[in-house]
């Protein structure tokens, strides 16, 4: 009798040893897929930011466009009424952006009473004055972003290729007399002009209307106002 009880007291401490191990185990495995759990439901790691090379101090003049702006139609062809384009310059590939001339009372396509003319005709000429705001505006911008870009290039180049690259952006500016049919608008519009606006390599007679920055809003000498434009300060002479 006592021999089966000391084998059941035996078995029993051999089973409380086995069975503390296993909760040992499960314990340290339930650590682990807890600690796991965490891991994954932790934000990842931020990266850090790159910093980029500072901005240049120097100042650099804004190269030059070579855009082009509306040709004054020839002195012997009245202007179209409906085709004619207007531009805007700030196109440094050398080709100005179109944009369909603003539209005229004629093109309305209704009989109109001269009430109805009248208030028409105003609103397109306040259309065509915010038109040419914004075409000011986005010229004024167009050159900003040229100069803080071109500075930032400029800032990795040794001295020689600084003058290289000023060569590539700024191209040979036209000279000459006033074009051959200055004479036949100035006769048409003889009040007193202050500039002569280059195009097509040809310098006509212009006034200036507004100035922004570096940028002149000027008129064309015998033309009308849907002719204005901005233009840069490689296309402007003073009056010769």
């Amino acid at each position: 009798m006592k021999l089966g009880n000391a084998i059941l007291l035996l078995f029993a401490a051999v089973l409380l040893v086995f069975s503390a191990r296993a909760l040992s185990r499960i314990e340290r495995l339930n650590d682990k897929i807890d600690a796991l759990e965490a891991r994954l439901k932790a934000p990842p790691p931020r990266l850090a930011a790159v910093p980029l090379p500072p901005a240049p101090e120097e100042a650099v003049s804004p190269p030059p466009s070579t855009s082009t702006s509306p040709a004054p139609p020839a002195a012997k062809t009245p202007a179209p009424s409906v085709e004619a384009p207007t531009f805007v310059i700030g196109e440094r590939s050398g080709r100005a952006s179109k944009k369909s001339r603003p539209m005229s009372v004629d093109q309305i396509g209704v009989e109109l009473t001269p009430e109805q003319k009248r208030a028409i005709e105003a609103v397109l000429e306040a259309r065509r004055r915010e038109q040419l705001q914004i075409d000011g505006d986005a010229a004024f911008r167009h050159r900003e972003l040229e100069r803080r870009y071109d500075a930032q290039i400029r800032s990795w180049l040794d001295a020689e290729q600084r003058r290289r690259f000023d060569e590539s952006r700024t191209p040979p500016r036209p000279d000459g007399p006033l074009t051959g049919q200055a004479q036949d608008y100035i006769r048409k519009d003889p009040a007193p002009y202050d500039l002569e606006v280059e195009w097509g390599g040809e310098w006509w007679p212009a006034r200036t209307k507004d100035v922004r920055g570096e940028l002149t809003l000027i008129h064309y000498v015998g033309h009308g106002e849907e002719w204005h434009e901005w233009v840069g300060p490689e296309r402007v002479r003073h009056r010769r």
